[in-house]
């Protein structure tokens, strides 16, 4: 089992930026039916998701299944684990793609180079 030896929250983008010249590096509309998995329209999804913003952000929540989890609970959706995990490794497709640390920036972040595989650093929550 890998020892955690650093945790970064970088809640406004400094070290990470799912953004490039103002676009979306990824596009999450991109796999509309991906919601529709667990039973929800993706306004629907927003909705839910929005409403747990607070809980989401002060770590209420350990994982993003344990999110979608609530989510399927609330509006009484049967779903799998499967589709929880599959959901989730596409959002950490969709994160990975946005990992970008300024050269000035990992130059003060000792170890850096260590961590830069995403896997290493964070389960995608936010």
């Amino acid at each position: 089992m890998t020892k955690v030896q650093a945790v970064f929250f970088d809640l406004f983008e400094t070290l990470i930026t799912e953004y490039a010249g103002g676009v979306r590096k990824v596009r999450r509309a991109a796999n509309p039916e991906r919601r529709s998995r667990i039973g929800l329209t993706e306004r629907e999804f927003r909705q839910e998701w929005n409403a747990r913003i607070g809980r989401r952000m002060t770590g209420a929540f350990p994982d993003y299944p344990a999110v979608l989890r609530e989510i399927g609970t609330h509006r009484g959706l049967a779903y799998t684990e499967e589709t929880l995990q599959r959901m989730l490794e596409e959002r950490g497709a969709e994160k990975s793609a946005a990992w970008y640390v300024p050269e000035a920036m990992a130059a003060r972040i000792q170890g850096y180079e260590r961590l830069k595989e995403p896997a290493k650093l964070l389960d995608w929550i936010t």
